[in-house]
């Protein structure tokens, strides 16, 4: 059953989530994901993850030094990234 929801009638909380991503969006984040508990990265989190993907695809199997220098690490912390992968 669908319904017409507006803006003025959702809780504090979802109102504040629809002014995020959009009312059509809550409501279909509700009729997808509803009565789940879902987690958001921080945005910190986010854009490691992107860098830590890109070294990965950056590194050539001896570039440590270079990746370090380009990405602001140190060549430890490369070495640790590109054994996760």
């Amino acid at each position: 059953m669908e319904c017409e929801i507006r803006m003025d009638e959702l809780s504090p909380g979802l109102r504040e989530i629809a002014d995020i991503i959009g009312l059509k969006n809550l409501l279909k984040l509700v009729n997808e994901r509803g009565g789940e508990s879902i987690y958001i990265p921080s945005k910190k989190t986010v854009f490691r993850m992107h860098r830590d993907q890109k070294i990965r695809q950056e590194f050539s199997g001896s570039n440590h030094g270079e990746l370090a220098r380009k990405f602001g690490a140190t060549t430890v912390w490369i070495r640790k990234i590109v054994q996760r992968s």
